[in-house]
């Protein structure tokens, strides 16, 4: 695996093959028997639908197993990562499905752990359905396309948004939260 940094304001980069092809398709499989719905889930679990940020269809899985399987896998690129949120969000667009500009903001966990890093695993290849970063000052970005078993890391205050696939095959990603101690400041 070798990490490649974009040129951002904040922390980001991708890891290529940092799933196999059988470990993409089985994660499609099980969010396609999941059911893909037009709400969507939070960090907390909440659902909820706003089709002006977002026209793609979702589904979510709370899974402690696939989050420490990865965690593990991750160690050496996040070396500071306590945890994944164990809340993992499938997205799948087609056609002129997208994602407006946004920030992630952070989650805050009960257990004195707070999240920092957007984890976005592209699940599928497609030649369009890129992730935007946008600088909302010079109007500049850079764009990560979507490339099957591809790892896309970012610091969760980045603007970004996932253009539309168009007439390609439909594109899908699993996304959750790369969660750090809290540090107090005194």
């Amino acid at each position: 695996m070798h990490c490649n940094h974009l040129l951002l304001k904040y922390p980001a980069f991708v890891v290529d093959d940092f799933l196999d092809d059988d470990e993409c398709n089985r994660l499609v499989e099980m969010s396609e028997a999941i059911g893909f719905r037009e709400t969507h889930t939070d960090k907390h679990g909440e659902e909820w639908k706003d089709g002006a940020l977002r026209t793609n269809c979702s589904t979510a899985i709370t899974s402690k197993e696939l989050a420490s399987e990865l965690q593990t896998r991750l160690r050496d690129i996040l070396p500071e990562c306590r945890m994944l949120n164990p809340l993992f969000r499938f997205s799948r667009f087609t056609g002129d499905q997208y994602v407006q500009p946004h920030v992630d903001g952070f989650i805050a966990a009960k257990t004195n752990h707070v999240s920092k890093y957007t984890l976005l695993f592209y699940l599928s290849d497609s030649a369009s359905g890129q992730t935007r970063f946008i600088d909302m000052i010079t109007m500049t970005h850079v764009d990560v396309f979507p490339k099957k078993g591809r790892l896309l890391v970012f610091d969760q205050r980045l603007c970004h948004a996932a253009l539309p696939v168009g007439n390609e095959q439909a594109k899908y990603t699993l996304r959750t939260d790369a969660m750090y101690v809290e540090r107090n400041e005194a």
